[in-house]
């Protein structure tokens, strides 16, 4: 077995029996701290997983490019453990892997007023911790503390995009970034003011309590298990219902986060599925999979999810959605499942992305691809089937970032095409290229257009409707404008 020696002592890894990289996994990198005297996890450790490649020797003193993952999840679930399948990424692209665990749900992101500031954002504090612990010991793993990219995905995306525009940018923590599907340039997190107060009078609610103050010591006097089981309980809905999330503490996240400039010049890399909404609408919506929604229904949920957001809803802002996202059969007749998809996939996260593509130097593609595990009846697996007009939907990436596709991953039977492979070993080839320093290459599998690349498996290579991007990204700029100034001068 492979050992390790950090300053703390041994850490005892082993060998990947398929692509011979070294793994280290469990290894402690924080105590959770008390939120003040809240004792959610006094007595838990914070975790985080390392990939070694084949290449590096423990006698040498190579050092690789270091990426650190930060998982999805809603900000609710998920964990190193759900990605053992990882060694490809390391194997192929020859760098140093870490996969860190961080707190979720109410023991990370529940806030409370401590006279006029707002404290929370605990989970992003552990991602800190994570890499402030890469700073300190990566180099006994041959990898590089000078060159860390951080990456992640869904609600890691929007971590990581919390963290680039943080003051620990500033710290050499991390170096490059890259953002899948996911900004903060969106209408879930940061949280507004309202959106908190809804979910402090929810769980005020369920409690039985009258106020903040009686909220934090009913909080206080729940074990973890009880607190986790509570959470449990009381979600509802596709992403947990009324909540809380990252807020704008001016300490992690400023108030005017939307002004960020990247003074610091640091690399990024910022992506986006095609049709980003699928995945959470065919959990949270019936017969959404099945094609049941008509126009009244498309407009009157539309209607909804907007006047959720505390955004005000005319006719004419519907028809204009319906106009830019209209989604055709061959008879010409509107998909209207697929278009409101399309949409409401670009109003959680698509928008965000290319808004911040518009506003600072960054690299940005779009992942165009069909996994035929999830559309496949004949397949054998336990994925869910998705439409078929679902193209490129949330998530589908991760197969190929991880090179899932190239080998058995636990508890999923994947059974891709040759051509899977082939675009696979090509993401990770891009992915640890931009984190060695190179920038990302249109050639094979991918085209630019108006330097958008374009990830796909699809016969036919799809050209961006640049007109009508500029026309969403018009639309959502002209929205987002009204919900950044629920920001100023807010105290929640």
């Amino acid at each position: 077995m492979p050992i390790r020696w950090t300053d703390n002592g041994a850490v005892i890894g082993r060998e990947n029996e398929e692509t011979g990289v070294e793994e280290y996994l469990g290894i402690p990198f924080a105590k959770i701290q008390n939120l003040e005297d809240l004792k959610f996890s006094s007595e838990s450790e914070l975790r985080l997983d390392v990939y070694v490649p084949p290449t590096a020797s423990s006698i040498k003193k190579d050092k690789l490019p270091v990426m650190v993952y930060i998982h999805g999840g809603s900000l609710l679930n998920g964990g190193p453990a759900e990605y053992p399948g990882n060694t490809y990424l390391p194997k192929i692209g020859n760098v140093v892997l870490v996969v860190i665990q961080y707190r979720l749900g109410l023991m990370g992101f529940y806030s409370y007023k401590d006279g006029e500031k707002i404290v929370g954002n605990f989970g992003l504090y552990d991602q800190i911790s994570a890499l402030e612990w890469v700073k300190l010991n990566i180099e006994h793993f041959n990898g590089d503390r000078t060159n860390v990219t951080i990456f992640g995905e869904s609600a890691g995306a929007f971590s990581c995009d919390a963290l680039i525009r943080s003051k620990f940018q500033k710290k050499s923590l991390f170096h490059r970034a890259i953002v899948q599907s996911g900004s903060l340039l969106s209408t879930w997190c940061p949280q507004t003011p309202a959106s908190r107060r809804k979910a402090v009078d929810r769980y005020c609610n369920i409690l039985s309590v009258s106020s903040e103050t009686e909220l934090k010591n009913a909080l206080l006097k729940m074990t973890t298990k009880e607190l986790i089981e509570f959470e449990k309980k009381h979600m509802y809905g596709a992403r947990g219902g009324d909540r809380f999330l990252i807020v704008a503490d001016d300490e992690i996240v400023q108030k005017d986060f939307y002004n960020f400039k990247n003074e610091m010049k640091m690399p990024l890399y910022y992506g986006r599925q095609t049709s980003e909404g699928e995945y959470l609408l065919t959990r949270g919506f019936p017969g959404f999979k099945e094609g049941e929604m008509t126009s009244e229904i498309c407009r009157k949920i539309m209607k909804n999810q907007i006047e959720n957001w505390e955004i005000v809803c005319t006719d004419s802002l519907l028809d204009e959605i319906l106009e830019l996202y209209k989604e055709l059969d061959e008879d010409g007749n509107i998909i209207f499942p697929k278009t409101f998809g399309r949409w409401y996939g670009d109003w959680l996260i698509g928008s965000g992305v290319f808004m911040m593509a518009q506003n600072v130097n960054t690299f940005t593609y779009e992942f165009d691809v069909i996994p035929i595990w999830f559309h496949s009846e004949e397949h054998k697996g336990n994925c869910q089937i998705k439409p078929k007009w679902s193209e490129g939907d949330h998530a589908d990436d991760l197969p190929y970032v991880f090179g899932w596709v190239l080998g058995d991953k636990p508890g999923q039977e994947i059974i891709p095409t040759e051509l899977d492979k082939k675009l696979s070993r090509k993401v990770i080839k891009d992915w640890s290229a931009f984190a060695s320093g190179i920038e990302p290459v249109c050639n094979e599998f991918t085209k630019s257009f108006d330097d958008v690349a374009i990830y796909t498996n699809l016969p036919k290579m799809r050209k961006i409707d640049n007109e009508k991007y500029e026309k969403k990204t018009a639309l959502f700029r002209k929205v987002f404008e009204e919900r950044c100034a629920k920001f100023q001068n807010c105290d929640y």
